[in-house]
C-alpha cells in the first residue's frame, strides 16, 4: 500500500494543477482515501 500512495501522491502533485487534469487528480485522490478507509476498517 505504501508503493501505491507513493505514486498517487506523486501523480496528484504533477497533474494537480493542470487546468484539464486537475479534476482526475482529485478523483484520484478521493478513490485513494475511500481505499485507505477501507483497508484501515477492515483490520
Amino acid at each position: 500500500m505504501g508503493l501505491s500512495l507513493a505514486a498517487s501522491l506523486a501523480f496528484v502533485q504533477l497533474v494537480g494543477t493542470h487546468a484539464r487534469l486537475g479534476s482526475l487528480a482529485d478523483a484520484k485522490l478521493l478513490l485513494d482515501m475511500q481505499g485507505i478507509v477501507v483497508e484501515r476498517a477492515g483490520s
